[in-house]
């Protein structure tokens, strides 16, 4: 130790003569300089001797160096706290030939001199067996201490991760772990959380549900998407599905036609939900039944102006018949191709609607007993639909992907297709033209909220259902 203070003492007066030495340009304090630069190299000499002495004797066995070391240990420690050496430190700490009390003192000295670069050393000392408890404990708390400073999502995971923790100190960890992943309210920071294998499901629900309320407030197709593939396991995954139809239904309100609506029917039969099915259905058959009382209306003027005189009821209820006869032969067609909209909106039109009552389409319909069969199959085929929630998820996302390949050629005859292809198209762009730090133009709206968090909430476009009746849907007969 007096070898250290006189060391120290030498490299002050040095400092000091060259502060001096600037402004003198004598002779002998040259001569005085270049002594105790000499004086100082031979001191460093001895000091790399001392330091290569004892990383030899760390390396050799108990019996050989167990007293050697003792008898300078003391003094090299002491320079090893003055330089912060903590390399060396740790190697004295794991050797068997030191007693506990040096170890768990040298261990104390390294927790003190540990900063947020030597996590690694205090995650050693927590979990190698070399100290006793009480400073395993204070290496812990040290540890969480940093960790808490550093703020740093990237380390805290991979901390986290690290199989030689405590089951108690890694509870901690990934307690604080997970209020920074919720701080940064990113979705891609909770599926990170969700990859650590020490995470109980009161966590993996935790999170999950967490990503859920982030993609709601996004309320973006690609989100609900995005979560149905990634989360098809959990129970929250009908929820997204169900905003999802939702958003669907929506666009085919917003068109308000029975092609819409049948067309919802046709694209979503075998993912979307019985009731929305039904909805959709009825509808479109509220639409087709108002449509075919104009058609039937002009029928009638334009006969009685060819025959200049009033038709009578039977000719009048003939003229419908025709109406209704040529939509139940599209609706058969339909129903050959798999068209289930079709066929159910036509086929429980004429055969309940009030003004079809005294036709003889509905009559014929009474008495064909397999079209009875096959509206009973396909109701029976919504019923087991229903059933399985998780494979009509997966359809829902499937099909939806179809249409975004699809997006210019085959959908540009369907209107309502075409408008979830606008929808899709319109919220993969900001939402404004200044974007904020980080923004990556080359990916969705989405990815970005995903990647940067709520704080570029307000560059993402929601679905609106005002967007799309003013902007997006031309108007139909």
């Amino acid at each position: 130790m007096k070898r250290i203070m006189k060391i120290s003492s030498m490299v002050s007066v040095l400092v000091v003569i060259m502060f001096f030495v600037s402004g003198c340009e004598t002779q002998k304090l040259r001569q005085e300089l270049a002594y105790f630069r000499d004086k100082l190299a031979s001191i460093e000499q001895e000091r790399d001797k001392l330091k290569a002495r004892v990383r030899k004797l760390l390396s050799q066995q108990e019996s050989e160096c167990s007293s050697k070391f003792k008898l300078i240990s003391k003094d090299y420690y002491a320079m090893l706290e003055r330089e912060n050496d903590i390399d060396v430190l740790i190697q004295v700490v794991s050797k068997e030939y030191i007693s506990q009390t040096e170890k768990d003192k040298v261990a104390t000295n390294l927790i003190g001199l540990a900063k947020e670069n030597d996590l690694d050393v205090l995650i050693q000392l927590m979990s190698e067996g070399h100290v006793s408890k009480g400073v395993e404990e204070k290496a812990a708390a040290k540890l969480i201490y940093l960790l808490k400073r550093i703020k740093r999502l990237k380390i805290y995971k991979e901390i986290a991760a690290r199989k030689s923790i405590s089951a108690p100190v890694r509870r901690t960890i990934l307690n604080d772990y997970y209020s920074l992943v919720k701080s940064s309210g990113a979705i891609n920071q909770f599926v990170a959380f969700l990859n650590n294998d020490f995470i109980d499901n009161t966590d993996r629900e935790k999170a999950i549900n967490a990503i859920y309320d982030l993609v709601k407030q996004a309320d973006l197709i690609e989100g609900y998407m995005y979560f149905i593939k990634t989360f098809p396991k959990e129970a929250v995954n009908k929820r997204a599905a169900d905003r999802l139809e939702e958003i669907l239904f929506e666009i085919a309100k917003s068109n308000n036609s029975i092609e819409g609506y049948i067309s919802y029917i046709d694209t979503f039969f075998y993912s979307s939900s019985k009731s929305r099915i039904n909805q959709a259905k009825h509808l479109a058959i509220k639409l087709l039944d108002e449509q075919i009382a104009l058609e039937w209306k002009k029928s009638i003027n334009d006969e009685e102006e060819n025959i200049g005189r009033s038709l009578s009821k039977l000719q009048k209820s003939y003229l419908l018949d025709q109406i209704a006869r040529f939509y139940y032969a599209d609706a058969i067609e339909a129903r050959d191709k798999h068209q289930y909209g079709k066929f159910m909106v036509v086929y429980e039109l004429l055969m309940n609607g009030e003004r079809f009552k005294d036709t003889q389409t509905r009559f014929a319909l009474q008495l064909n007993q397999d079209l009875k069969v096959q509206l009973k199959k396909i109701e029976e085929m919504l019923i087991d639909i229903a059933k399985d929630v998780r494979q009509s998820n997966k359809v829902l996302v499937k099909t939806l992907e179809q249409i975004q390949k699809e997006q210019k050629e085959q959908t540009r005859n369907n209107k309502y297709l075409l408008s979830i292809s606008k929808e899709i198209e319109r919220e993969l762009k900001p939402s404004s033209r200044q974007l904020p730090a980080g923004w990556d133009s080359t990916i969705s709206a989405f990815s970005n909220f995903a990647e940067l968090g709520i704080k570029v909430l307000e560059f993402v476009s929601p679905f609106k259902k005002v967007s799309l009746m003013k902007s997006m849907i031309m108007p139909t007969n």
